[in-house]
């Protein structure tokens, strides 16, 4: 659970913020977009998510509960807009189809750690 909070959780989200803020233009053309302003709200909520992924990585099984909520719920809900995306207006850009591995895989990866923490 530890690694799973310091590399996909704080160290991705982290470079994700700063991928949606200081290249900006470069991952809207990866992902299918344009470049506006609510993409620099996606990097600062990134980099708020992975700056509490580290916190909790440090700390008990509560801190990992509570910071991996935000992330199950980002991601999934990221990965439905994005297979949206894909059916309806065709845009299978890497920046969003490949994504779909860490929308689902790591949400799920999280959701069998805290539970197995629980039962063990």
């Amino acid at each position: 659970m530890r690694w799973l909070l310091f590399l996909p959780v704080g160290i991705q989200f982290i470079v994700s913020g700063f991928m949606h803020t200081v290249f900006a233009k470069s991952t809207a053309k990866n992902i299918g977009w344009v470049t506006n302003g609510f993409q620099y709200e996606i990097g600062f909520v990134c980099w708020g998510i992975g700056i509490a992924g580290l916190l909790a990585m440090v700390r008990g099984p509560e801190a990992w509960l509570v910071s991996s909520v935000p992330v199950i719920v980002f991601l999934v809900l990221a990965g439905v807009q994005h297979v949206k995306q894909m059916a309806v207006e065709r845009n299978f850009k890497p920046g969003n189809s490949l994504i779909l591995i860490s929308d689902f895989g790591l949400p799920i990866s999280l959701i069998a750690l805290l539970l197995a923490v629980q039962t063990g």
